[in-house]
C-alpha cells in the first residue's frame, strides 16, 4: 500500500478567483520508493493548470536533495518538508 500526502500550499487556492501551488508526497509504507509532484495553477470554477515538476528519490529523506537539484524554489521546498512530515507521522 503507498502512503500519500498532499499539501495545498496557498490558502483558498483553489476557491475561483485565486492561485494555487500543491505539494504531493507518495511513498511505499516503509518511506522508500518516493515520488513528489509539485502543481500550480489557478482556479477558475476549474483548476488551471499552469506547471508541474516531479521528482523521485529511493526514500523520504532523499526528497529534498532531488527538489533542490531540480531547483524546486523555497516555497515548493517549504511544502514538500511539511508533506513529508506528513508521511512520516502517517507511517508510525
Amino acid at each position: 500500500m503507498t502512503t500519500i500526502c498532499e499539501i495545498a500550499g496557498n490558502q483558498y487556492g483553489h476557491v475561483p478567483g485565486h492561485n494555487y501551488h500543491d505539494v504531493t508526497v507518495e511513498c511505499d509504507p516503509d518511506g522508500s520508493n518516493a515520488f513528489a509532484t509539485e502543481v500550480w495553477g489557478s482556479a477558475q470554477g476549474y483548476d488551471e493548470e499552469h506547471g508541474r515538476n516531479e521528482i523521485s528519490a529511493e526514500s523520504l529523506g532523499e526528497l529534498m536533495a532531488a527538489a533542490k537539484d531540480a531547483d524546486w524554489d523555497d516555497s515548493a521546498r517549504k511544502h514538500l518538508a511539511t508533506a513529508i512530515a506528513m508521511c512520516r507521522r502517517v507511517m508510525q
